[in-house]
């Protein structure tokens, strides 16, 4: 990373397909930090150069105002304390929130459109487990009729929960619902993160802007 970083590197989605049951919990840099005894997180400076030039229309709503900034290069040419103090005015103060702090709202938003996909995809599977299971009279008949969902698996089981009634529409009613919140909840706060790094894009180009060190003799480099 030393040498090969770029904020130009393509920005991969964790929750892109089968990632959507994969835990939702946007990160709080600020309270990861304090549980480790941290106290100012630390961000590499190539986050807010990615932010600057915006590659896929980043815009991050956790970045911490009261955040130090890091460089890997040997002469950076910037000041990172400069840097910082940019970040946290555009916030309003060292203490502000961040940016999905004060959108805790629609976090929440999208939180309930992750437990409605799981809720939806376990209720589904709970039903179609229950219908192949509901004439057995023991526990061997269970069994036997059990066997066949877990038999080239999932294949067996995504059909017996597409061929259920019930089992489908919880399906269709859990993902269908699901996809609604995180819709509205990610473009809300899309909207929000990037105006917020719009404007005050310039303060912190100018922050960023990166000077050569003086030569020896003093004079300027260009």
């Amino acid at each position: 990373y030393r040498s090969r970083h770029s904020f130009a590197d393509r920005l991969y989605n964790p929750r892109s397909g089968m990632g959507i049951f994969y835990r939702w919990k946007p990160r709080n840099p600020r309270r990861l930090s304090a549980e480790k005894g941290i106290p100012v997180p630390a961000v590499h400076v190539s986050v807010l150069e990615r932010i600057l030039q915006a590659p896929e229309g980043y815009a991050p709503g956790n970045l911490p105002p009261d955040c130090a900034f890091v460089t890997t290069e040997a002469d950076p040419m910037l000041d990172v304390i400069t840097l910082a103090g940019a970040v946290a005015n555009a916030h309003g103060g060292r203490t502000a929130l961040s940016l999905a702090e004060k959108q805790g709202q629609w976090v929440k938003v999208g939180f309930a459109a992750y437990l409605t996909f799981i809720a939806g995809t376990a209720g589904a599977l709970l039903a179609a487990i229950a219908g192949n299971l509901w004439n057995t009279t023991s526990a061997g008949d269970a069994v036997r009729a059990a066997l066949p969902l877990v038999q080239m698996f999932p294949i067996n089981l995504v059909t017996a929960v597409l061929g259920d009634p019930i089992a489908s529409s919880l399906l269709v009613a859990g993902l269908g619902f699901g996809y609604v919140l995180s819709s509205v909840s990610d473009r809300h706060t899309k909207e929000v993160y990037s105006a917020f790094w719009h404007e005050h894009r310039p303060a912190m180009r100018d922050a960023i802007r990166r000077t050569p060190a003086d030569a020896p003799d003093g004079t300027k480099q260009c």
